[in-house]
């Protein structure tokens, strides 16, 4: 397979509505539209941010989840932990307030945003400045 990597992943979010949920990524966590089912109410759609792609799926043919999704990401830049959540927070992203230090590391922070169905990003990193 050579420097290809094997797998490209896309997790997928279960939403009740597509429109709203691509707008609230787009708007308040600074995702962009990838693309979209080609309906007035579109059932599927993909956004993404620098290198991480979701699919937002409200009545394909796709099995769905019966609880909402947690996505955990770890920085490639520990030291942007802080920077992210003030971009999160200055867009009004429904966030758990600002990162703090986990019981099970010491000097390893996390804060979350919730979506608009209750799916829950984790973001990781080093103790904001």
């Amino acid at each position: 397979m050579g420097d290809r990597d094997e797998f490209y992943l896309r997790p997928i979010l279960c939403v009740r509505d597509v429109s709203a949920s691509a707008e609230y990524f787009c708007e308040k966590l600074g995702f962009e539209r990838s693309w979209q089912s080609p309906d007035d109410e579109p059932i599927i759609a993909q956004v993404g941010r620098n290198g991480l792609d979701l699919i937002l799926d409200s009545k394909s043919s796709i099995p769905r989840a019966r609880t909402p999704s947690v996505l955990s990401m770890s920085l490639h830049d520990a030291d942007a932990l802080g920077t992210l959540y003030e971009e999160f927070s200055s867009r009004g992203a429904a966030t758990n307030g600002p990162p703090c230090e986990v019981p099970w590391q010491q000097g390893v922070f996390q804060f979350e945003v919730q979506d608009l169905d209750g799916n829950i990003l984790v973001f990781w990193g080093d103790k904001p400045r």
